[in-house]
């Protein structure tokens, strides 16, 4: 009886553990529906079928097998009392023990910050949180290098994504 009962709460604990959610998740599903938001959601299928219309794009043909995921967030708006921007949304609740701070461009108007989650070399997880002028959230997921974001990052029209090539540098 005590080891059924051990193996409950263990099950009961992992389910839990589990269904802690993702502060990204959040406000993706929050936002996603709302007036005055913008969502676009690709999936890696889609990056796929992409490389084979544009066989041309080196940077494009490196990327496209190692994306499982990319989605964007954009405010239309500025930041309110309904609406306090991505930053303070998101920022303070990631778990910084998951994600490596990148890069964080900040100036009077504008903060960027770019976090990731490693396996190794191997990057699992890009975001680029923006907040001031603009308000744009992005999550790439999947299994790829530095190095082969930084090709797309300056031909994206993505408020923010400039400075990623910097990071790759």
């Amino acid at each position: 009886m005590k080891k059924l009962l051990l193996s409950f709460v263990v099950i009961t604990f992992t389910f839990m553990a589990n269904a802690q959610s993702d502060p990204v998740n959040e406000v993706f599903s929050r936002y996603a529906n709302q007036e005055g938001f913008t969502v676009v959601n690709i999936s890696g299928d889609m990056f796929n079928m992409l490389k084979d219309l544009d066989k041309g794009d080196d940077d494009l043909q490196k990327l496209s097998g190692s994306v499982s995921d990319f989605k964007i967030l954009v405010h239309e708006g500025k930041a309110n009392a309904d609406f306090p921007g991505f930053h303070e949304l998101i920022y303070n609740k990631l778990d910084k023990g998951a994600y490596k701070e990148l890069m964080t461009v900040k100036n009077h108007n504008q903060d960027v910050n770019f976090m990731v989650k490693q396996d190794g070399d191997y990057i699992s997880e890009l975001l680029m949180i923006v907040s001031g002028d603009d308000d744009v959230l992005m999550r790439l997921k999947g299994h790829f290098k530095m190095s082969d974001l930084a090709g797309i990052a300056g031909s994206m029209n993505i408020a923010g994504m400039e400075n990623l090539k910097l990071a790759a540098e």
